[in-house]
């Protein structure tokens, strides 16, 4: 068969094209495989070396933390408060993750406009080893979910990364450690005084009710309060950790309010299985030996001090007698304590109900019967008193009859 111009340019056509479809899967790329020359942004980075980290973003807020010879983690400036080693292992864990796979940019012009730059940025996050290396990441705007755009510090080339999001990774000191300050079984809680500028106010807890001690005759206590008020001491979360030193702005010297909780609980020994008789085939009950006769109360006293409100006013300056730290607890949490008023612990009087006026019918009501019907006459009684100058009564009927026309 004879080959036309135009059947030898449509071959050559063809296989031109299966030869770029067997390059293009030969390379991987069409069956959506990552390309092989990937790498490690951070290729560097050990998370066992790893000894401090610092978290800055653009506005300026920053926080810095340190491990210590034995591994734990704590914030320098906070009096070394704990921070949660699982936190730092992930936001490492997910640094070493990181590749190069996406490459977005190449050119520093660009920094600027993804927030990457060495002083315009969403987040730099700034890591040293024990070898005294120091590694920086800049993490800039997001390209859907789960996507971030990164740099790593003195390189060009901008990432587009999954794994590591900027709103996760926060400068506030309170996203790194346990946010709860003070936790105490609330079912053990027997007592709790709160003293502020309104007075003392003491509730106990009696069998499974509780009861206020200021209550006069006819009032009745208010049980909504203590239950706001058993919420607030059980668990109390902080806004902010602070160091161990009683600055004088924390107001400690003159608190706005101190609570005093008391905990009760019964401990009930367990019987000694020696007091059981050997080689017995019927069961006896265990015979208690000395020491476990009688069951045990363990009593503990803690103490929440609240001083000055913060110069932000979101906030009040707080220390537990469980801590030797200071804290910033949020306003909502400290003014049920520092607001507590006796009004507001006594229910207000039931309303006594308005009698209504009942009306109270003539004593001599006039009465008028009438009917009508043809051929039928219609018939008026009537009642004529009359008054000489000896009382007498005389009632005259007058039947009146007219007959219809």
């Amino acid at each position: 068969m004879k080959l036309t111009r135009t059947n030898t340019l449509l071959i050559g056509l063809a296989i031109f094209q299966l030869v770029a479809v067997i390059a293009l899967f030969a390379s991987g790329a069409g069956a959506g495989a990552p390309p092989t020359n990937t790498a490690a942004i951070l290729p560097n980075l050990i998370p066992d070396d790893v000894t401090g980290i610092t978290v800055k973003d653009g506005a300026g807020a920053a926080v810095t933390m340190l491990k210590d010879s034995e591994g734990a983690w704590s914030l320098p400036n906070a009096g070394n408060y704990p921070v949660e080693a699982f936190r730092v292992e992930s936001l490492l864990n997910a640094m070493k993750g990181l590749d190069t796979s996406r490459l977005i940019a190449q050119n520093k012009a660009n920094h600027a406009r993804l927030k990457v730059a060495d002083e315009d940025y969403e987040r730099l996050i700034e890591i040293t080893t024990r070898q005294g290396e120091t590694q920086r990441l800049y993490l800039g705007t997001s390209s859907g979910a789960n996507s971030t755009h990164v740099r790593r510090g003195g390189r060009d080339n901008v990432y587009l990364v999954g794994g590591l999001n900027t709103w996760e990774i926060s400068t506030r000191a309170a996203q790194w450690v346990n946010a709860v300050y003070l936790a105490i079984p609330q079912p053990e809680v027997a007592t709790i005084t709160v003293t502020n500028g309104n007075g003392t106010f003491t509730f106990d807890k009696a069998g499974e009710a509780w009861t206020f001690a200021g209550l006069n005759a006819g009032e009745v206590f208010n049980t909504a309060q203590i239950e706001a008020i058993l919420s607030r001491v059980a668990t109390i979360r902080l806004d902010d950790p602070l160091g161990t030193t009683n600055e004088a702005v924390y107001g400690m010297d003159a608190p706005l309010a101190v609570i005093t909780i008391q905990t009760r609980k019964e401990i009930t020994p367990t019987p000694d299985p020696s007091a059981t008789p050997v080689g017995v085939d019927v069961p006896l009950p265990l015979t208690p030996n000395a020491s476990s006769v009688n069951a045990t109360v363990e009593e503990k006293t803690y103490t929440l001090t609240i001083g000055a409100k913060t110069e932000a006013g979101t906030g009040y300056y707080v220390k537990s007698s469980e801590s030797d730290h200071y804290v910033i607890l949020a306003a909502a949490t400290t003014e049920t304590f520092t607001n507590l008023t006796r009004d507001s612990l006594i229910l207000p009087p039931t309303p006594t109900p308005t009698p209504t006026a009942t009306a109270i019918p003539s004593a001599t009501p006039a009465v008028t019967a009438t009917s009508e019907a043809t051929a039928t006459p219609t018939v008026t009684a009537t009642a004529t008193i009359t008054s000489t100058t000896q009382p007498s009564l005389t009632a005259t009927p007058t039947p009146t009859a007219t007959p219809n026309q």
